[in-house]
């Protein structure tokens, strides 16, 4: 599979918003329609607002997956099962830490290879350069507990129990 990865910052220095718009409403992902709510109708808007970056891998001038990267305040609760080994490779100061989110990551519906890992290699390699110029170690994702052996597969280690909203925070560490 070969694919290009296109910032959509660089797309929205180019295209008009209406094509954008058009374009990223071809994206269609069933399995989950939040993923493809945030990037038809939310992305561009986080990409104004500097909230987050969304890259687009497009084949064949087709979105086939994307990712949206961010940073975040990582607040680690007392009744956290996180070891104080970990809080200290995290950097944990009064409970908080800053952290690289994964804050989106999906792919479109007719790709049948696997992406997610690649994916995951992706947001850490954009990240590195982050962390060159102002540093860091953890990078986090929030997941629904069907994606749990994903990630850990992937090397992200879960410090919570679920949110009210369901969802697991997963971190790795550099």
């Amino acid at each position: 599979m070969s694919f290009d990865i296109i910032p959509l910052s660089a797309m929205m220095s180019k295209w008009t918003a209406e094509d954008i718009d058009t374009y990223l409403g071809s994206f269609s992902c069933e399995r989950d329609r939040d993923l493809e709510t945030f990037l038809r109708k939310k992305a561009t808007e986080y990409e104004k607002r500097d909230l987050a970056r969304t890259f687009l891998l497009v084949e064949n001038e087709s979105i086939i997956g994307y990712i949206s990267l961010a940073t975040t305040v990582l607040r680690i609760e007392e009744d956290w099962p996180v070891s104080s080994t970990l809080k200290k490779r995290m950097n944990i100061l009064g409970g908080t830490a800053t952290a690289f989110l994964i804050g989106q990551m999906c792919k479109a519906d007719d790709v049948r290879e696997k992406l997610g890992s690649y994916m995951i290699s992706l947001a850490v390699m954009l990240f590195d350069g982050v962390r060159e110029v102002c540093g860091g170690r953890v990078v986090c994702v929030d997941c629904k507990k069907d994606l749990l052996e994903f990630y850990e597969r992937n090397g992200f280690k879960k410090i919570n129990s679920p949110s009210e909203s369901g969802l697991y925070r997963m971190v790795l560490l550099y």
